[in-house]
C-alpha cells in the first residue's frame, strides 16, 4: 500500500496566519478594553469629584439657615475655607469644621478619601442684587452687608472638589428665610414676683408693696402688654399654689378689663422658643465674641459686654449656673437679646434697657431669688421671657419680680394694709388718685416693644434658587 507524503509546509503557514489574526483581534480588543475601563475609571472619578462639590455646597447651604455670615472684611477670595475627608469629624465650632463634618460623615469609609480634598467660597450677591454667577462676585465681600430684614436673605456659594486629582466647581444662589422667634408678648413667666403669695406675705414691709395695685389699675400698670402665665388656675391643681392664675380666669370674663390693666393668657409651653432657635441665636452671639468659647459670667458681674447694641448676648452660665448677673440700666444700655441659659439678671440703675430678656432655667438660683428681678425704678422696653423647667420639681417655674417701694396712704380713710390691697379699686369706693403720683416713677417696669422684639430673628430652611446652579472652572 503506498502512503501519500506533502511535506510542502501550507498548513503551517495557515496555522500561522490564523494565529496572527487572533493576536491581532485579541490585542485591539485589550486595547478597547483598556480604554473602556480608563474612561470608566475617569467617569466615576469625575463624578465622584462632582458629587463632593455639590455635597460641599449643600453642607455650606444647609448651615447658611442657621449662621448667616455677617462679618469680615476682605474679599471673598480670600475668605475660602477647604479640607479634605481623611480629617476626623471635629467639633463643628467654625464654619469650616462644620462642613467638614458633615462631609465627613457623608463619605466616610470612601476608598478614595486620601486624595481628596474641597473648597467653599461665600460671596455676598452683589449689587445690583446678580441672578447669575459672575467671577468678579470673587472680589466683592465675603459676607451680607445689607440690613437685617424678616425677608429672605441671599448669598452666592462656590464649592470645588478634587477626586483622584480630578476636579469639578459649582456655584449657586442659597436663599434663606429670616423671622423673629419670641412671641408678641410684654411678659412670660411661670409665675409674679414667686407668685402672688409672696406678695401678700411681704405686702406689710414693702418688699413688693404695690405690686397687687399696679396690676389691678390701668393708669399705672406694671406691665405695657399682654402678659402670659404658665402657673394658671386654669391647669393648676392647686388653688392657693398659683394665685396669680385668677388673671388668666378672669381676663377671660367681662370681670377683666375692669379688674386688671392687663390681659393674661395661659402660656402652656415650658419653653418660649424651640431648642434649634437657642441653638442659632447661641451661633449668632459665638459670631460676635473673639473667640468661638463658652461664654461665663460671674456672679455678680455685668450681664453686658460693651459694645452690646445691636447684639445677641448669650451667657452660658453666671457663676456655677444659680447665681445672677447685674444689668445697669444707668446708662440706658441695648442689645438685641440678652439670653441666659443658667443663672439670673437682676436689672438695676433707674435707667431703661432696650431689648429682649431671656433666661432659659437651666438650674434653680440659689435662695430665694428671682430669675428677672426688676428694681430700683429701671425699665426693659422690650420684653421679657422666663422658660420653666420641670425638672426642678418644685421650682419648676421661671419667676419675674418688679420691686416697688410702697405707697403712702395718708389722708386715706382705710388702714395701710387695705390701701396696699384695695386702694386702687376705684369701683369700691375708695380713691386712689393720690398714690399714682407716687407709682410713676417706677412703672410700668416692662413695656412690649414690638420693633425691638421682632429684630430678634433666627434663619428658616435655605434654598438654592431656582435656575442658579452651575458648573464653573476649577480654581485651586
Amino acid at each position: 500500500m503506498r502512503v501519500l507524503r506533502n511535506e510542502g509546509g501550507s498548513a503551517l503557514v495557515t496555522a500561522i496566519v490564523v494565529v496572527a489574526m487572533m493576536l491581532v483581534l485579541g490585542t485591539a480588543s485589550l486595547g478597547v478594553v483598556l480604554t473602556q475601563t480608563d474612561q470608566t475609571r475617569k467617569e466615576r472619578s469625575g463624578e465622584s469629584t462632582f458629587n463632593l462639590a455639590e455635597a460641599t455646597l449643600n453642607a455650606q447651604a444647609f448651615l447658611l439657615a442657621r449662621d448667616w455670615p455677617q462679618t469680615g472684611a476682605a474679599p471673598c477670595s480670600s475668605q475660602t475655607v477647604n479640607g479634605t475627608l481623611t480629617l476626623p469629624a471635629p467639633s463643628a465650632v467654625t464654619l469650616r469644621d462644620q462642613v467638614q463634618r458633615l462631609l465627613a460623615q457623608t463619605f466616610a469609609g470612601e476608598a478614595n478619601a486620601a486624595t481628596s480634598q474641597w473648597w467653599v467660597t461665600t460671596c455676598a450677591e452683589g449689587t445690583p442684587a446678580r441672578e447669575s454667577w459672575d467671577s468678579s462676585l470673587l472680589s466683592g465681600p465675603s459676607y451680607d452687608s445689607s440690613p437685617a430684614s424678616t425677608g429672605p436673605r441671599r448669598m452666592w456659594v462656590r464649592a470645588e472638589a478634587s477626586v483622584d486629582g480630578r476636579k469639578r466647581a459649582v456655584v449657586a444662589l442659597v436663599q434663606a428665610g429670616q423671622a423673629p422667634v419670641y412671641p408678641n408678648l410684654a411678659l412670660v413667666t411661670g409665675t409674679i414676683g414667686g407668685d402672688l403669695g409672696s406678695t401678700l406675705a411681704t405686702i406689710t414691709n414693702g418688699a413688693l408693696a404695690g405690686s397687687l395695685l399696679s396690676l389691678l389699675i390701668d393708669q399705672e400698670p406694671m406691665f405695657v402688654g399682654d402678659v402670659g402665665l404658665r402657673c394658671s388656675l386654669l391647669n393648676s391643681t392647686t388653688l392657693l399654689g398659683c394665685i396669680s392664675g385668677i388673671f388668666t380666669l378672669t381676663s377671660a370674663t367681662p370681670l377683666g378689663p375692669l379688674l386688671q390693666a392687663n390681659n393674661y393668657v395661659h402660656f402652656a409651653s415650658d419653653n418660649v422658643i424651640s431648642a434649634d432657635q437657642v441653638a442659632q441665636l447661641r451661633q449668632q452671639a459665638y459670631r460676635q465674641r473673639p473667640t468661638p468659647t463658652t461664654s461665663t459670667v460671674a456672679n455678680g458681674a455685668a450681664c453686658l459686654p460693651s459694645p452690646s447694641a445691636g447684639k445677641v448676648i448669650f451667657i452660658d452660665k453666671v457663676g456655677d449656673g444659680t447665681g445672677s448677673c447685674i444689668l445697669n440700666t444707668a446708662a440706658n444700655p441695648s442689645a438685641k437679646a440678652l439670653v441666659v441659659a443658667s443663672g439670673g439678671v437682676q436689672v438695676q440703675g433707674g435707667g431703661t434697657f432696650t431689648g429682649v430678656i431671656h433666661t432659659l432655667r437651666g438650674k434653680a438660683l440659689a435662695g430665694d431669688v428671682a430669675d428677672v428681678r426688676i428694681s430700683n425704678g429701671s425699665r426693659v422696653d422690650g420684653a421679657v421671657f422666663a422658660d420653666d423647667n420641670s425638672a426642678l420639681g418644685a421650682k419648676r417655674h421661671g419667676q419675674v419680680q418688679v420691686i416697688i417701694p410702697p405707697p403712702t396712704c395718708a389722708g386715706m380713710i382705710v388702714n395701710v394694709l387695705l390701701c396696699n390691697l384695695l386702694g386702687l379699686v376705684s369701683f369700691l369706693g375708695v380713691d386712689a388718685t393720690p398714690l399714682l403720683p407716687q407709682l410713676s416713677p417706677y412703672l410700668p417696669a416692662i413695656t412690649y416693644n414690638a420693633a425691638v422684639v421682632s429684630a430678634v430673628t433666627t434663619f428658616n430652611d435655605s434654598a438654592i434658587v431656582a435656575g442658579t446652579f452651575r458648573q464653573v472652572a476649577p480654581m485651586y
